[in-house]
């Protein structure tokens, strides 16, 4: 008779995960100032709609797609900004209800920030923005937190 222990590395199921993002989301970032993140179904994958508004006048929006790698062990993110610059991000699921993304250089080789979003509930979700920019390490990074509520339709 033989015993095996099973594996403490459980693969976590990145596209049953992300589902929990879909919707529409929304912050207040600064007074009068708020972000309302869409986040729509398109196949296996999402499209997203971010529209930043001041006074609830949408005044910039922007469009990315979110997808899954070979095998879904991680979720890349492509947003395209009104200036014409795209933005790629790479990260995937800690856990259930940690949500990570890094975002790089154009060529890849720096990471320039961090999103980790923290799953409070189906109806919240908190985001730590760490951005460091070209800097070497992350000691003086500047450091943001937002708070997401699920906007009910």
């Amino acid at each position: 008779m033989g015993v095996s222990a099973q594996s403490s590395d459980k693969k976590l199921d990145q596209v049953e995960l992300m589902k929990q993002f879909v919707g529409t989301w929304k912050v207040e970032y600064a007074e009068d100032s708020s972000l309302v993140w869409e986040v729509i179904p398109m196949g296996e994958g999402y499209k997203e709609k971010l529209h930043y508004q001041a006074k609830g006048e949408t005044y910039s929006t922007a469009v990315g797609i979110i997808g899954f790698t070979w095998e879904n062990m991680g979720i890349t993110r492509y947003v395209l900004w009104p200036n014409g610059q795209v933005a790629r991000l790479r990260g995937g699921f800690k856990t259930g209800t940690n949500l990570y993304w890094e975002r790089y250089t154009v060529y890849e080789n720096k990471v320039l920030a961090s999103y980790v979003y923290d799953i409070i509930s189906l109806d919240k979700i908190i985001l730590t923005y760490t951005f460091k920019g070209s800097e070497e390490t992350w000691d003086n990074a500047e450091v943001q937190k937002y708070s997401f509520e699920r906007v009910k339709k």
